[in-house]
């Protein structure tokens, strides 16, 4: 918004500096009171239609500038993202986690009971 506002600014001083090259008293001679040739207005003309074309080009691109910085503030931070991701957490994502943490608890259980055997071989002599 800074950089419209400073834009804009720009764009009136360019404005007064041209009506100021080509103000009326030059599209008129004040003393004789004739109109200047239309070779000359032409040129004026074609002169302040470039700036205004150029002045458009800006504004062109200072609109663009303003859409950016709108569309940038639409995205969500890092944060949001992370409980977005959580809430629409994919259900076999959850299972999936659920089947491994028993997958572990029975190969404990196994490991253990396992543990518990060779022990009572080992006291029998077996081993």
């Amino acid at each position: 918004q800074q950089q419209l506002q400073k834009h804009q600014q720009q764009q009136q001083q360019q404005e007064k500096q041209a009506l100021q090259s080509h103000s009326l008293n030059n599209v008129f001679n004040n003393e004789a009171g004739h109109q200047m040739d239309v070779a000359s207005l032409t040129n004026q003309i074609k002169v302040l239609q470039g700036v205004i074309f150029d002045q458009k080009k800006e504004l062109s691109k200072m609109d663009k500038l303003v859409q950016q910085d709108k569309n940038t503030t639409n995205y969500c931070t890092p944060g949001e993202f992370c409980r977005l991701m959580k809430a629409f957490e994919d259900d076999s994502m959850a299972h999936q986690n659920s089947k491994l943490q028993m997958a572990l608890h029975t190969a404990d259980t196994k490991l253990a009971h396992h543990r518990e055997h060779i022990q009572q071989l080992t006291r029998r002599g077996v081993i």
